[in-house]
């Protein structure tokens, strides 16, 4: 009897699944003879254990048989058999992250590389990397900005499959590209704030200003609110006092623009330091003897205080200056100060000068030619001499003298000239003699200290004044003040020294007959 095999045109819809066809194809004869064929494995390899690459591939098959049924027919096979391989589809589980880190990550506002997703292969193909090729991370073009805000696998993913894989494999729907959604992040740009130190006198608020470092992605520094709370104790009652006397450290903190959200910011630290008030003041005593000194202040000393604080201020008569003349030495809430020393908040400039005025005893009303003084009547001379040093007159309460003037900068002594000084009780007057006296060359036989604001045509500064016996010093104890030394340098500072010895001569005690020169200090004694 002839007999065609009854096969099927076999299609093995995966890449990857391996199937025997000998357990597909079987017939039975009309004789009720089950006849099993063998096919042709034309569609695999490796030994059976794999699928070739997608394609058509045809077989043939052989009659089979343990039984001596097989003489009883005559077997046709016309070649037309064949088995169809199709691509792999690839599913999103299997691209997409397990551990749920995301496909593509940019940070905010930069590009960066796309990179490739990885996908284990089927039928013992290995890994494959699956190029990246667009993220809706990005900002589309015309938008003024590379990415979106800043998010977590919020974005999508498009992947495209690789050459390698020899067309083996694909998407749902036969697709080579897929996008795979909520599998891309935007990641925070860092920014960076600078704020500037402060620095005050205790009773002043001074406030500061920041500035931001680091915007992309076309964010501009506008609608910025930068918060310093209380400076980090710096300031109380709502920053309108300050705090006493230290450094303290704050931070600052930065709102009002809703794409701050995008960045990871970080700085804004400072300091501020709380320096003491300067409290500057003269006292001036005066007496019979020392122990019915009568002082006066000037300027009083608790309208210098901030807050309308107040302290407890008393003094004692401090060293000898001669000539019934005395130092002062300032008690401050019962402890000595020197001048410059800080108590408190505060730090104290004084100088002061103790004159006393010792009874003249009293001469009895005796008329020497009548020893009985009988008729009450008498009188009493008493010359007393001159009272000065050579080259100093004294006419009507005005005194003048010649004295050389001298600038030191940077520890160099250079000579401003000779004048003479002409000093009333209401100014001096300096005038150029032409002359070069030297420098003097006299010993120092008491020192006097005294811190005031003087004021020219150009300004006002505060100075401290020493007078040490012999030579009259004036040096600047802040920036105005230096200031005005440099500006007044072209006229030989000529207006502030004749400012300088009216106080030196009105409030220090000095007496101009007592003076061999001057000195002007380009040094900042702060």
């Amino acid at each position: 009897m002839d007999l065609e095999p009854l096969f099927w045109h076999a299609s093995r819809p995966h890449h990857h699944e391996h199937q025997r066809l000998t357990r597909l194809f079987s017939r039975q004869s009309p004789s009720g003879d089950c006849l099993f064929f063998v096919v042709g494995q034309n569609g695999d390899n490796d030994e059976l254990t794999k699928t070739n690459n997608v394609g058509k591939y045809n077989y043939k098959a052989t009659l089979n048989s343990e039984s001596d049924v097989l003489r009883n027919y005559n077997v046709h096979d016309d070649g037309t058999n064949y088995v169809n391989i199709t691509p792999y589809t690839i599913t999103d589980q299997e691209v997409v992250n397990l551990d749920g880190s995301p496909l593509y990550t940019t940070k905010y506002g930069q590009k960066d590389a796309f990179g490739t997703a990885t996908f284990t292969g089927a039928n013992g193909d290995g890994t494959y990397e699956l190029a990246i090729t667009d993220s809706s991370a990005l900002a589309a073009a015309g938008e003024g900005k590379v990415t979106k805000d800043v998010g977590k696998n919020i974005y999508d993913t498009t992947v495209e499959l690789s050459e390698a894989m020899n067309g083996n494999y694909q998407f749902a729907d036969g697709a080579t590209s897929k996008t795979f959604e909520n599998t891309a992040s935007v990641t925070p740009a860092e920014l960076t704030i600078e704020t500037k130190g402060v620095e005050t006198e205790y009773g002043t608020v001074k406030e500061t200003t920041s500035e931001v470092k680091g915007l992309v992605n076309g964010d501009l520094p506008t609608g910025f609110l930068f918060d310093y709370g209380d400076y980090g104790g710096a300031y109380l009652d709502g920053n309108t006092k300050t705090n006493d006397v230290n450094t303290y450290h704050f931070g600052t903190e930065l709102s009002g623009a809703d794409f701050l959200n995008n960045y990871t910011i970080t700085g804004g630290e400072a300091d501020v330091k709380i320096d003491p008030k300067d409290v500057t003041f003269f006292v001036s005593g005066t007496g019979n003897t020392l122990a019915d000194v009568t002082y006066t202040v000037d300027p009083d000393i608790d309208a210098q205080l901030a807050y309308g604080e107040h302290v407890d201020a008393d003094y004692t008569p401090g060293n000898d200056l001669g000539s019934n003349q005395y130092g002062v030495v300032a008690h401050i809430n019962g402890t000595p100060i020197v001048t410059g020393d800080v108590a408190g908040n505060y730090r104290y400039n004084y100088g002061g000068l103790i004159t006393l005025s010792p009874t003249v005893p009293t001469k009895p009303d005796i008329d020497p030619h009548n020893p009985s003084n009988l008729d009450g009547a008498g009188s009493w001379t008493s010359n007393m001499g001159n009272h000065g040093v050579p080259g100093v007159e004294r006419v009507a309460g005005l005194a003048s003298a010649e004295l050389p003037f001298f600038k030191v900068e940077s520890g160099q002594v250079s000579h401003y000239g000779t004048y003479d000084v002409a000093a009333d009780p209401d100014k001096v007057r300096l005038e150029p003699t032409g002359k070069c006296l030297p420098e003097p060359n006299q010993p120092k036989t008491q020192y006097r200290e005294y811190t005031k604001a003087l004021t020219t045509t150009d300004g006002t500064g505060m100075f401290r004044m020493v007078y040490d016996g012999s030579v009259f010093r004036i040096m600047p104890t802040d920036d105005a003040a230096l200031a005005l030394v440099r500006t007044g340098d072209v006229k030989n500072n000529v207006e502030l020294s004749a400012e300088a010895l009216h106080a030196g001569f009105s409030e220090m005690g000095i007496l101009l007959e007592d003076l061999d020169g001057v000195y002007v200090h380009f040094e900042n004694l702060h």
